[in-house]
């Protein structure tokens, strides 16, 4: 390879080469970068195949200190608390880049830190962060309790502890700030989105009992029946307003969450979700019954106590909690079929949604489109069955002969 084509190759992942005084010097060519991404290396040597051999190898396993990362020690503490921070460059760029990246996202992942990581990494530096020293951190961080509960951590909380961790250090290789090579792949290996507790769904007589039910919360209620009929997130029921109410529709084009304010969906798009009629008649109902100045097109539909900012969250998942149990129906259950635990949240009625209209035989793609989602996540989220599905299979396969030993 001539020099010339190795400058050419180089200069497509940002980089040039420059000769000087018989030496080679090698340099990111954007030097406003942070944690010296403009920083200059040199190649001594006049030979310009050995400075291409040189190079070659720092492309591939780091880069040497320059004499200003020598003299300046970079704490891992720091480099994760300028990650997780609204003033840091991953939030600040987010937009420009296209990654959909709330604040309440950003803080959650700030309180992890404070909360689990940055004791156990008190005065280490980032350099010397490797596999070993992160398995030692994870490993020791399963046998910790939380803050608010004193409770053994749960999968779902080491999972994302993990992530506000790894997320840092992988940005940090793709941008040369991390340059010690860490094989993300083995760092906590047990703990992967298989980790995450398994949710499940109401079954078809469930959703009627909890509809036919007497809610304590009118609100609460049309929550409920929003989410199960036509898989909003919380997030997007909190937003909808009045005037989001058309010809059968619902019309999702904002989320809320209490951080953030208003903003996008989670997939920075609008959609038009197809309402039941018994749903609008429950919500025209209670339209009805609110004060003339709460009517309006740009009013909230569902408002907290004081009518002046969308319902809380949390008022609705805790209610939704309470009426299963007023209803006798669990919130964990165990499969009887493969054994695992598996569980009931709000949440789980997106997927409930998800799952009836694929089960209807509906171009997925009409589907993915009213939720949100891609054709492929919308597989994931209409994946669960019930015992009755599994039943069911057994007993075609039988009937169609296709179960059993076949006899001669």
């Amino acid at each position: 390879m001539t020099l010339e084509v190795f400058k050419d190759a180089v200069k497509n992942e940002g980089w040039v080469i420059q000769r000087k005084d018989g030496y080679f010097y090698f340099k990111r060519r954007d030097t406003s970068r942070a944690y010296n991404q403009g920083a200059v290396y040199s190649c001594h040597t006049k030979e310009a195949q050995q400075a291409i051999t040189v190079i070659q190898e720092w492309l591939l396993t780091g880069f040497p200190e320059t004499k200003k990362e020598k003299k300046t020690v970079i704490l891992f503490n720091d480099y994760l608390a300028d990650f997780w921070s609204l003033e840091g460059d991953y939030f600040k760029s987010a937009e420009y880049e296209g990654r959909r990246i709330t604040k309440k996202y950003i803080l959650e992942n700030a309180n992890f830190l404070r909360l689990y990581v940055f004791d156990y990494f008190k005065g280490v530096r980032l350099a010397s962060v490797d596999e070993k020293r992160l398995n030692d951190f994870f490993h020791w961080l399963i046998n910790q309790k939380t803050v608010r509960t004193h409770e053994k951590l749960s999968n779902s909380l080491l999972y994302r502890i993990k992530n506000a961790v790894i997320i840092p250090l992988k940005i940090g290789r793709q941008k040369g700030i991390v340059k010690q090579p860490i094989d993300f792949t083995f760092v906590f290996s047990r703990l992967s989105n298989k980790a995450k507790r398994n949710r499940t769904i109401l079954t078809p007589e469930e959703t009627t009992k909890l509809i036919l039910h007497t809610w304590a919360s009118q609100k609460a209620y049309i929550a409920f029946c929003i989410a199960v009929n036509c898989g909003l997130r919380i997030g997007e029921i909190r937003a909808l307003r009045i005037g989001c109410i058309k010809n059968g529709f619902l019309i999702v084009n904002k989320s809320y969450n209490d951080v953030d304010g208003l903003k996008c969906p989670k997939n920075g798009q609008a959609r038009i979700v197809p309402c039941p009629d018994d749903v609008l008649e429950i919500i025209r109902k209670y339209i009805d019954t609110l004060p003339d100045d709460e009517k309006k097109d740009d009013c909230f539909l569902l408002t907290n106590t004081f009518g002046d900012k969308p319902i809380e969250s949390s008022y609705c998942l805790q209610n939704f909690n309470k009426e299963l149990k007023r209803s006798g129906i669990a919130k964990e259950r165990i499969n009887e079929f493969t054994g695992e635990k598996e569980y009931l949240c709000f949440h789980s009625l997106r997927h409930q949604t998800a799952t009836r209209w694929v089960e209807s035989g509906i171009d997925l793609r009409l589907i993915a489109k009213a939720l949100g989602h891609t054709v492929k996540m919308l597989e994931h989220y209409s994946d669960h069955l019930s015992n009755d599905d599994i039943l069911g299979l057994r007993q075609n396969l039988i009937d169609s002969h296709l179960l059993g030993i076949e006899k001669k």
